[in-house]
């Protein structure tokens, strides 16, 4: 079966402003588990860093901090 799929990982131009970088992989883990993803990624220092748009991801960073995001 021949079938289009569209990829989740889209990227697009962003400002340096309005993003965040997440070095820390079950952070990565759980944005994308609910729904934010990586507009760019690159390997810095053997770590693969992952670029979210700080828009996507705020509630989910305050969720993060209190260590209610699962």
């Amino acid at each position: 079966m021949n079938e289009l799929v569209k990829p989740a990982f889209q990227t697009r131009f962003y400002n340096t402003k309005e993003v965040v970088r997440i070095v820390d992989r079950y952070e990565q883990f759980l944005f994308i588990k609910h729904g934010a993803y990586p507009v760019d990624m690159y390997e810095k220092d053997e770590n693969l860093v992952m670029i979210f748009l700080k828009k996507d991801t705020k509630e989910l960073y305050e969720l993060y901090r209190q260590y209610k995001l699962k």
